[in-house]
């Protein structure tokens, strides 16, 4: 885990790219589907964003386990989607999911005393505070710190869900090994992380810049934003095969 120059964290982007170019069109599939499942689950009052959370182990596996296919030479089928969503695999994803929900709740926490909740409330209720007016001041900082807090936790456990799903382990070993193994490679990680952000803030510019103020620019955008995270995942699969080793299969037998 250690020692890996900041360079690598390129290559791992590259070959994220790599693995997207190979299959394209089933790799879209897969990250929309997870994604409308999760603004489904999400339209259920309360216990729906609670389950979209708690279910992020499982999607990503769906993704981590379609790039190992396709890694292999292997034909995927949409049968991929239900990697973590099936038993014995699914309650130790629910557990690390648990991990999820409570630095959500836990960064919302941190952020929380310089949000405007009388804006939020209002702007809730649709009267006239516009999103705009919603993230001026403290509250835009606010958001964006939460945004930051979120992203670095969720990297932090990037490798989390391949650990409990191919290597067997329990839910905080899984967590142990992969925060020590972002850590171990934080340049290469890093390096990852800034190149992503930087292509995916020019082509989101480019397409601005292209459409205008036409309708299409926000399914262009849309569509941009899926399929930058679907690169993001296939990349942190490579940086997953050489740091912790390649796949050994699934979960064969309940954790204890």
């Amino acid at each position: 885990m250690k020692g890996l120059p900041a360079s690598t964290g390129w290559l791992w982007l590259k070959q994220g790219f790599a693995l997207f170019r190979q299959q394209p069109g089933f790799l879209t599939m897969v990250v929309f589907t997870n994604f409308l499942f999760a603004v489904l689950l999400s339209a259920l009052p309360v216990l729906g964003a609670v389950m979209s959370l708690v279910f992020i182990p499982a999607f990503t596996m769906a993704i981590f386990q379609a790039c190992n296919m396709i890694d292999e030479a292997k034909r995927p089928s949409p049968g991929v989607l239900l990697t973590g969503f099936r038993k014995p695999v699914i309650g130790p994803l629910c557990k690390l999911g648990l991990v999820y929900f409570s630095v959500f709740i836990v960064s919302l926490l941190l952020v929380s005393p310089w949000i405007d909740t009388e804006a939020v409330r209002s702007f809730s209720k649709n009267t006239e505070v516009g999103a705009a007016t919603l993230m001026q001041g403290s509250t835009g900082f606010a958001m964006l710190g939460y945004t930051m807090l979120v992203g670095l936790f969720v990297i932090l456990l990037a490798f989390a869900p391949g650990l409990t799903y191919w290597k067997q382990m329990p839910t905080f070993k899984a967590v142990f090994y992969s925060f020590f193994a972002v850590i171990g490679s934080l340049r290469a990680m890093a390096v990852l992380v800034l190149s992503w952000l930087g292509i995916y803030w020019a082509a989101g510019m480019l397409f601005a810049m292209l459409l205008g103020r036409s309708q299409i620019v926000f399914v262009v955008l849309m569509w941009l934003n899926l399929i930058f995270v679907l690169v993001l995942h296939c990349a942190l699969y490579s940086a997953y095969k050489q740091i912790m080793g390649a796949p050994e299969g699934e979960l064969k037998a309940p954790l204890s």
